[in-house]
Formats: C-alpha cells, sequence, structure tokens
C-alpha cells in the first residue's frame, strides 16, 4: 500500500511541479504522506488532512494524513496532495525568515486546489477544449467573483462542483498561458501567506499586467481566455469517433482528371514524399481517368503514371493523423503508412491480407472503446 501511495503521489507531484515549470529535485520543506488503517475499515467524517509544523530550527514541515477506509476515493487524495503541495509554493518564499509568518493562519484557496486537481486530470484524458465547449455550450461556467466566493467545495452538489471545478481549471490554465505565467503564479502564491483575507482579484491584477489593459480588469479577460480554451489545443489528441472519421477519408484515394491544358509549375517545390520515384505525366494526351474510391482498391490505379503524385494527400493526412489521433490507433496508422509506401513503389506482395487484418483491428478497437464506455 506505501509503494502504491509512493509511487501514485511522485507522478501528482512531478506534474503539479511541471505546470509551475519548477525542477523536481529543488525542496526545501519536506512533505510527508503518514498512512493509517486499512482499505476494510469503516470510517465516517474527514479522513485527509494537511499539517504544517514549524521546528525549533526554525524549518518548516508538511505532512499529509492519510486514514484507509473502505470508501477511500482517489480524487479526494489528489485534492488534498495538491493543497500539500500548493502550501509548500505559499511557505518556499519565506523559508529563511519564517518568524514572519509563523503566526499567521495561511489557507489554500479552494479554486486552486481544485483547478490544479482537473487540469492534471485533463493533460491525462487528452481533450480539454471539448470539456470546456460543452461548460460554455451550456452557458454554467462562473465568472470569477463566483470562483473566489467557494470556500469549501463540499458542501456544493455533485453538479454544482463540477462546473467549479472546471470554471477553477479553466482559470488555472488561463493564468499558466500569460506571458511568464508560472511565475507570476508563484509569486501570487507567495503573497498568501502574509496577506490576510486576501483580495484575489486585486492580487491578479497586481501581479498580472495583462489584467491592466483591459476595462474590467479580469473578468472582461477571464470572458476572452475562455473562449480561447474551448478550442482545440496543439497537445489534444482526437477521441476514437473522430480518429475513425478523419482515418476513413485519409484511406480516400482521389485522382482527379487533368485537363489537356495544364502546366505543371516548374518552380513549385514538392515534398520528399512527392520527390522520390517521382517522374511526372507531361504527356497530358495520355492522362488515365478519374478515380474515387477507397485504398483497398489499389490493383484499380496501380498502374497510373501519377500514382505517386496521387497518394500525397493520404500521406500528408496520414502522417497528421498519427500525431494526433487517440493513442490506440496509432500502431495501425503505422502500418497504412508502411502500405502506402508500398503500394507508391508498386510492391503490393500481401497489402491485400494486410489491409483485411487492419480492418479487423480497426473493428476490435471500436468495439473495446463501446465496452469501455459501457
Amino acid at each position: 500500500m506505501r509503494s502504491m501511495f509512493s509511487a501514485f503521489s511522485r507522478d501528482i507531484r512531478r506534474e503539479f511541479r511541471n505546470r509551475l515549470q519548477l525542477r523536481d529535485t529543488d525542496w526545501t520543506i519536506p512533505v510527508h504522506v503518514k498512512l493509517s488503517g486499512n482499505s476494510r475499515e469503516v470510517v465516517s467524517g474527514r479522513y485527509l488532512a494537511t499539517e504544517v509544523t514549524l521546528f525549533a530550527s526554525n524549518r518548516f514541515s508538511i505532512t499529509l494524513h492519510v486514514k484507509l477506509h473502505d470508501r477511500f476515493e482517489e480524487e479526494e487524495y489528489v485534492n488534498e496532495l495538491l493543497h500539500a503541495l500548493l502550501l509548500d509554493q505559499i511557505l518556499q518564499p519565506h523559508t529563511k525568515e519564517p518568524g514572519t509568518i509563523a503566526d499567521r493562519e495561511i489557507t489554500v484557496p479552494a479554486w486552486l486546489t481544485h483547478g490544479f486537481s482537473q487540469s492534471i486530470a485533463h493533460k491525462r484524458i487528452g481533450s480539454p477544449s471539448a470539456f470546456y465547449a460543452g461548460f460554455l455550450k451550456s452557458e454554467q461556467m462562473l465568472g470569477t467573483d463566483q470562483i473566489f466566493s467557494v470556500k469549501n467545495p463540499d458542501d456544493l452538489n455533485p453538479v454544482s462542483l463540477a462546473i467549479f471545478r472546471a470554471s477553477s481549471s479553466a482559470l488555472v490554465e488561463t493564468l499558466l498561458d500569460q506571458p511568464g505565467g508560472h511565475l507570476t503564479l508563484r509569486k501570487v502564491l507567495a503573497d498568501l501567506a502574509i496577506q490576510d483575507s486576501p483580495n484575489m482579484d486585486a492580487l491578479l491584477l497586481q501581479h498580472f499586467p495583462g489584467f491592466r489593459e483591459l476595462e474590467n480588469g479580469v473578468e472582461k479577460w477571464w470572458a476572452l481566455q475562455l473562449a480561447t480554451l474551448a478550442q482545440q489545443q496543439s497537445f489534444e489528441f482526437l477521441n476514437p469517433e473522430e480518429t475513425e472519421a478523419r482515418l476513413n477519408r485519409a484511406l480516400t484515394v482521389i485522382f482527379e482528371e487533368k485537363l489537356p491544358n495544364a502546366v505543371e509549375n516548374p518552380n513549385q517545390k514538392k515534398g520528399l514524399f512527392e520527390r522520390l520515384n517521382l517522374k511526372g505525366n507531361k504527356n497530358q494526351e495520355d492522362s488515365p481517368p478519374p478515380f474515387n474510391g477507397n485504398l483497398n482498391q489499389f490493383e484499380s490505379f496501380l498502374d497510373r503514371k501519377d500514382l505517386r503524385e496521387g497518394l500525397l494527400r493520404n500521406h500528408n493526412e496520414l502522417q497528421t493523423l498519427l500525431a494526433y489521433g487517440f493513442p490506440l490507433y496509432r500502431t495501425v496508422l503505422a502500418r497504412y503508412l508502411d502500405i502506402l509506401e508500398r503500394i507508391a513503389d508498386r510492391k503490393t506482395n500481401g497489402v491485400a491480407e494486410e489491409l483485411m487484418e487492419l480492418e479487423a483491428l480497426r473493428t476490435k478497437i471500436r468495439e473495446t472503446m463501446i465496452r469501455t464506455r459501457d
């Protein structure tokens, strides 16, 4: 159990510190996780608690007490662990003079804890823009004043909690997305240790100069950022349905009819795939008929002089899909790219059988995803 918690906690710690661009070796305050009980016990009430201790040697220590029981929730543990990691960042700038904050009651705003928690979950899922787009369409996203006003998310009903977490995550994402956002957010955290009941709007306006450039400051900036978050980000991958649809388009082979007067531009640059073994068809009088079909009909267009040129679009779309397609399809996509190269080189021995195998593999992936959702 200790080993499992240790490995899981290290993953969360690494992802949190990566978001703030902190080196994982730079530690000044130890964070301990103390386990008690077992997974068969029945526990009522609070089973997670974080404690900050200032020793006589003027050194801080953070301890996360964990009581195991039969209804232990991973998400709640992640929230409490992030609470401890945020406390580390709040206290860290004051470790040289801990006496200045020794008597203060330091709290971590709930929106920061839940915001980082949901943000890390999004990175693992890989498609946060669809998440934000759904909330924006429902017009349920909270304004910054509403986000900052939530003190105890445990009092919220499940729907309100989901809206609060989505809004908080979007706020964390947009703060980090500002120029030098990771450094600025760390300064905001440091100020939480020296301010009693800090005004978050004022604190963000103080540290993020971009907010001061707009009338109504944080609120107007917040509305603009939400629209941006609902658009697909560069690090996201497509879901299985989108991947299948894009793959079907990538496997559709189209050879258009060439007009007799068409002239090739000699100055046009060609990619590597297009240049290899591409002699071109300069005799327009002998143009083959147009074709629109699937890659598995390769025997119908294998003898075309413009074969490699015509398959260039398919090659580029498969390459893009390999980068952004759903991860379970990566092996399939790599094999399709290999087959496309072999067809372009007219080396088709065994290609028909392999295309049938890939169809069966795609069907298996689709069925697996349906069962997973069920």
